[in-house]
């Protein structure tokens, strides 16, 4: 509807439905970031293009609770390499993506940390640029 018919009102509510279809089955498959990307994707742009919708609020709570899972999702990744896997250069690499990703999440202040610790341990200059 929103390809055929663009200026029609319910082009606005098909692209909304579109994004919330793609949230439900984000949020059925949590662990898969492709399906969390694309419903981020879609939500974003109704927010970017219909701010003032009345569905707007709605696409935004989406929107918050798709990056709270993809930054559970990457900081997961990180401990798998550092804890499991004990494997400190793939883990400095995922603690450092996680940071340039979400450096505002609460995980981001251990997340920092261990960066600094693995840097150490690596040898690396322990100079801190994900801030």
């Amino acid at each position: 509807v929103y390809q055929l018919y663009p200026k029609s009102e319910l082009a606005t509510q098909a692209r909304f439905t579109k994004g919330e279809c793609l949230y439900v089955l984000a949020e059925k498959s949590q662990y898969d970031e492709y399906s969390q990307l694309r419903a981020r994707q879609h939500v974003s742009l109704f927010i970017k293009d219909h701010p003032e919708h009345e569905s707007a609020a709605v696409a935004k709570l989406y929107e918050k609770v798709i990056n709270e899972r993809l930054a559970d999702m990457h900081y997961k990744r990180a401990v798998f390499y550092d804890k499991k896997m004990t494997k400190p250069k793939a883990a400095l690499i995922a603690y450092t993506d996680f940071l340039n990703k979400y450096s505002d999440v609460d995980k981001a202040v251990a997340a920092r940390a261990r960066v600094k610790e693995l840097k150490a341990v690596l040898g690396e200059d322990v100079e801190d640029e994900t801030k």
